[in-house]
């Protein structure tokens, strides 16, 4: 069913099969009775031809499981307006693993038109451990190895203050909080499952903002910091609710640069499970 804007629903809250189309590229949603579990992404499979679709939220094919449509929450609202236009529904030839495949809320493949060309970023091999600690609500974020920091906002450090912001954009479901670190040009290197490619500034803004306003976030946990140099790399736990009303937990890696006095982000990276 069509809301009259474009974007189709799924009417009345869960629906154990099916999907509707979106005005975007013919997407998949459905409301999923039964809970999915999201093991590992596929690795790339562009290029295939499309394996075909069985009224599934998961499709096994050679012994992968890949996904199919998103799950709505069970409380009867509408699918999200994405801010990202160019997602992909269902695996096929022309699409990329989504960073958010281990999202069941959300779409789980990129249009592969969304791919743009670039050379791999120079990441350095020799880290430096930092100790970062969150000033804010525990429950949001914490360090393994914690310090006691008791300065304001004002008074962060430039490597504490990037940090701060992404785990602030997760606990206010807005993305404008890490505003700084989410670049306006040039483009962010996206790594699923060993597979890489890379997304336009403006585009992973665009997708980030569907994330943390998209997800029933629970809490931002930074597990590790490192630096070398001018570039901090970072591993976080997102915790939420996902739409059985599952605690469950998706890793991110992301790497940030310093540019003209502003760390932001350039490389990133998703797991269900936690990276070595």
């Amino acid at each position: 069913m069509d809301d009259g804007n474009g974007f189709a629903f799924v009417q009345g809250g869960r629906e154990t099969h099916g999907g509707a189309s979106f005005d975007d590229g013919g997407g998949w949603h459905a409301s999923h009775s039964a809970p999915i579990n999201i093991l590992r992404a596929p690795r790339g499979f562009g290029g295939q031809e499309w394996i075909g679709h069985d009224d599934g939220p998961l499709y096994r094919h050679d012994g992968v499981d890949f996904r199919f449509g998103f799950s709505l929450f069970g409380d009867g609202g509408y699918p999200p307006r994405w801010h990202f236009r160019r997602y992909g529904y269902e695996p096929g030839f022309a699409v990329v693993i989504s960073p958010w495949y281990y999202y069941p809320e959300l779409p789980p493949y990129l249009d592969s038109s969304s791919v743009v060309e670039s050379q791999p970023l120079d990441v350095p091999s020799a880290w430096e451990p930092y100790d970062y600690a969150y000033p804010g609500d525990s429950e949001w974020t914490y360090s393994e190895n914690p310090v006691q920091q008791t300065f304001d906002e004002s008074g962060r450090p430039p490597i504490d203050a990037a940090i701060d912001h992404v785990v602030e954009a997760f606990a206010d479901a807005n993305a404008r909080d890490a505003d700084v670190e989410l670049p306006r040009d040039g483009d962010v290197r996206i790594i699923e499952n060993g597979d890489q490619y890379s997304l336009s500034a403006h585009d992973f803004y665009q997708m980030f903002s569907d994330l943390v306003s998209n997800t029933h976030s629970d809490g931002y946990h930074v597990l590790s910091v490192e630096v070398s140099d001018d570039v901090i790399h970072v591993l976080a736990r997102h915790d939420r609710l996902d739409p059985w009303n599952r605690n469950e937990s998706v890793y991110h890696q992301y790497w940030l640069y310093n540019e003209y006095g502003n760390y932001v982000i350039r490389q990133f990276s998703t797991s269900g499970t936690r990276p070595e």
